[in-house]
């Protein structure tokens, strides 16, 4: 089963976002992103900010937690342990200039801090790529029709909670 919630960020606002990620024990699909959890999508952009998951060895456990920073191309790998409730918290401040941040942490650990645009031009003409909010589970197995698929994989998101400022 694919699933995702779609949400539109506000630009020119702080926002705080609290949620929690609990994933039973499961083999994860071997894909780049093998579970897309978290993500702050671009129009413009095949991806953004996210949180995945990722079970190609890359990172200190397989399966791993991935962060992504879109603006700098960084990733985050960060030890993935099963049948545990993990407390996330992202800060940002949506803007096209300098005054912009992009914050990430686990469990009260910080995994990103950038700062600068978070919003980028997508086009000629200097309009904005505005990122929605996508949360869930998805990932690309290769499924020759193009759909993503997660087949068997579980995750429950809960206590979702936004502070804008």
């Amino acid at each position: 089963m694919n699933w995702f919630i779609r949400l539109a960020v506000v630009m020119n606002t702080t926002q705080q976002w609290d949620f929690y990620v609990y994933l039973p024990t499961q083999e994860i699909v071997k894909s780049w992103n093998g579970g897309v959890l978290w993500e702050f999508h671009t129009p413009g952009n095949s991806s953004g900010n996210n949180i995945c998951l990722d079970n190609t060895g890359r990172g200190p456990t397989n399966p791993s937690f991935r962060f992504v920073h879109e603006g700098s191309g960084t990733f985050t790998w960060v030890p993935l342990t099963f049948d545990n409730w993990h407390h996330f918290t992202i800060n940002v401040r949506w803007s096209t200039g300098a005054d912009g941040f992009y914050q990430a942490s686990m469990d009260g650990v910080e995994y990103q801090n950038f700062t600068g645009p978070t919003v980028f031009a997508s086009d000629a003409s200097g309009g904005d790529d505005t990122p929605f909010l996508q949360f869930g589970f998805y990932a690309d197995i290769g499924a020759s029709n193009g759909v993503a698929s997660v087949g068997n994989n579980q995750v429950t998101i809960a206590g979702i909670t936004v502070v804008n400022s």
